[in-house]
Formats: structure tokens, C-alpha cells, sequence
């Protein structure tokens, strides 16, 4: 964190997560998913849990230039893909387009094809990581490897 800056409020809920985690057994990503939708009663943080391919989808957006330089910003579900921003307290809101075309919420991302391990990527994985995770969890994390 900068010196002589508060926190970012977006990060209020995050340290139950951190919490939670902490108190938790974790072998898969399920797990983490449980934990951080656990994190809070009134689903302040709800895992975003997919496998797609988000480079194609986040080169839609525009960059906002030199925005480490602005201190204030918003956006409103009354104008969805504009970001408002500020330099300083008794500036006017200023308002940059990052995304023109329309969001689809219920829209799924493409997925990207799984590469699969090297065999000696498997084998170091099995020998070093699989001692560290729970029995029923092995065959998902770590499994052993097939030789053939």
C-alpha cells in the first residue's frame, strides 16, 4: 500500500477470505471456490470460477491512459462499459469508454483446450506434492503417472 493512503475499499472483504482460508483444508480449486463464497454471510465475495480464455475477452476493453495518475473512479449500471474518473476530490468527474458494445452476463467465455502434463511433469508432482494433499484428493491434484 502507498504511505498516507487508506485502504481500498474493494479490498475490505478480502481479508475473510484470507481468514477462512487460513482455517480451511485445501486440495482443489473447488475448495478455494467454497471458501471464498463461505467468506461472508450476505455473498459479499463470490468466486468467479471458469476455465476460459480471458486474454480474447479483455482485448474488447480500451485502455484508460496514465491511470495510475487518477485517484477517484465509478461506474454505474446505468452505463455499463464507462468508467468515471477523477484526478482529485474537487475535480469534475471526467468519463472514458472502455468496452462500446454490449455485455451479456449470460454470456460463457470460450474455453481453453487443456494441455496435458509432460510425463516427468506428472512423476515430479506425484513424488512431491501428492505426500502434501488429502487421500481422496490425490487422483484429482497429483495422480499417478501412466507409463506405457
Amino acid at each position: 500500500m502507498i504511505p498516507e493512503y487508506t485502504k481500498f475499499i474493494c479490498d475490505r472483504y478480502f481479508s475473510l477470505i484470507k481468514i477462512l482460508y487460513r482455517k480451511s483444508r485445501v486440495n482443489t480449486v473447488d475448495n478455494v471456490v467454497s471458501i471464498i463464497n463461505r467468506s461472508t454471510t450476505i455473498n459479499f465475495n463470490v468466486a468467479q470460477h471458469y476455465l476460459n480464455n480471458f486474454k480474447n475477452y479483455f482485448q474488447t476493453f480500451s485502455k484508460l491512459s496514465n491511470i495510475q495518475k487518477y485517484q477517484h473512479f465509478y461506474f454505474t449500471s446505468r452505463n455499463p462499459g464507462i468508467v468515471f474518473y477523477k484526478d482529485d476530490i474537487d475535480d469534475d468527474y471526467q468519463n472514458f469508454t472502455i468496452r462500446s458494445s454490449s455485455f451479456n452476463t449470460n454470456t460463457l467465455l470460450s474455453t481453453i483446450d487443456i494441455k496435458p502434463l509432460s510425463l516427468k511433469r506428472q512423476e515430479e508432482l506425484y513424488k512431491e506434492i501428492a505426500p502434501y494433499v488429502d487421500l481422496p484428493f490425490r487422483d484429482i491434484t497429483c495422480s499417478k503417472p501412466e507409463t506405457k
